[in-house]
């Protein structure tokens, strides 16, 4: 328990688990989720203090170096 275990958080790491598995097409309900996630790429410097920083970082980096297109949809 903690401010770290919350609702956005879980669902940021389900995408993230998704992206280092290699998934290519993601579905998700959180809305909020993609909006921080493409903010991460666009502008990683914005969630540099945001307490799901780290759950972004490792996201970005996988698909970074993820292969293949990936595509989200909500």
């Amino acid at each position: 328990m903690g401010i770290t275990n919350t609702i956005s958080r879980a669902e940021l790491a389900a995408i993230a688990a998704a992206v280092i598995h290699g998934y290519s097409h993601i579905a998700t309900d959180s809305l909020t989720s993609l909006h921080q996630i493409k903010k991460e790429l666009s502008q990683p410097n914005l969630h540099r203090h945001y307490i799901q920083g780290d759950v972004l970082q490792s996201m970005a980096t996988a698909i970074a170096n993820h292969h293949r297109p990936s595509t989200s949809s909500k």
